[in-house]
C-alpha cells in the first residue's frame, strides 16, 4: 500500500511540474515578446560646451558627474593669482602717470612764465634795436657830410650791433621756451591718456 501512494504522489509530481512548463512557456511567449535584450544598448545624454571670457588655471570645481546646473550657477574658479598681479601692475603705473602729470603740470607753469618773461624781452630788445638803427642811420649820413668822427660813427655802429645781438638772444631764449612748453605739453597729455587706460579684467 506505501508504494501505491508513493506512486501516486510521484505521478501528481510530475503533473504540477508538466502544468507549471507549460503555463510558462505560454507566459513566455506571450509577454516575453514585448522585452528587447541587447549588448549594444545606448543612453542619450546632452554635452553642452562651455566658453569662459578669461583663459587660466581651475582653481576648484563646483559640481559633481551628472549634477544638474542652471544659468547662473557657478561651475568652476579660475586661479586670479596672476590677474591681480596684472591689476596691481596697471595700478602702480597709473599712480606713476597721475605723479608724472603733476609734475610736469607744475615744470610747465614756470616754463609759461619763462615764455611770457622772454616776450616781453623781445618787445624790449627790439624797441632798444630798432632806436640803435635810427641812431646809427643818422650818425652814417653825418658821416658822410663830415658832420661828426669816426669814433662816434664806430660807437654809434657798435651799439646797433649790441642791440641786435640782444633782440636776437632773446627772440632765441622765447622760442626755447616755447619748445620746452610744447613737449610738456605732449607729455601732459601722454599721462592723461596713459591714465585713463582701461584696466585688465
Amino acid at each position: 500500500m506505501n508504494k501505491k501512494i508513493i506512486k501516486r504522489i510521484y505521478n501528481v509530481v510530475i503533473i504540477l511540474c508538466f502544468i507549471g512548463a507549460i503555463g510558462w512557456c505560454f507566459s513566455h511567449f506571450y509577454h516575453g515578446s514585448d522585452v528587447v535584450y541587447t549588448d549594444d544598448a545606448q543612453v542619450n545624454r546632452h554635452i553642452t560646451p562651455i566658453n569662459t571670457h578669461v583663459s587660466g588655471f581651475i582653481k576648484e570645481i563646483c559640481f559633481s558627474d551628472y549634477q544638474h546646473v542652471k544659468k547662473g550657477d557657478t561651475l568652476v574658479i579660475i586661479e586670479d593669482s596672476e590677474f591681480r598681479l596684472h591689476v596691481a601692475q596697471a595700478e602702480a603705473g597709473l599712480r606713476g602717470s597721475k605723479a608724472g602729470s603733476s609734475v610736469v603740470s607744475a615744470s610747465m607753469g614756470t616754463t609759461t612764465t619763462n615764455v611770457q618773461t622772454a616776450s616781453a624781452g623781445i618787445e624790449e630788445a627790439r624797441v632798444d634795436m630798432m632806436n640803435a638803427k635810427q641812431d646809427f642811420d643818422r650818425f652814417a649820413a653825418l658821416m658822410k657830410k663830415d658832420a661828426v668822427t669816426r669814433q662816434q660813427y664806430d660807437n654809434a655802429y657798435a651799439r646797433y650791433l649790441g642791440a641786435k645781438a640782444r633782440y636776437e638772444q632773446a627772440s632765441s631764449r622765447k622760442a626755447s621756451a616755447a619748445s620746452v612748453r610744447n613737449v610738456q605739453t605732449q607729455q601732459l597729455g601722454g599721462s592723461r591718456t596713459g591714465s585713463h587706460r582701461p584696466h585688465p579684467r
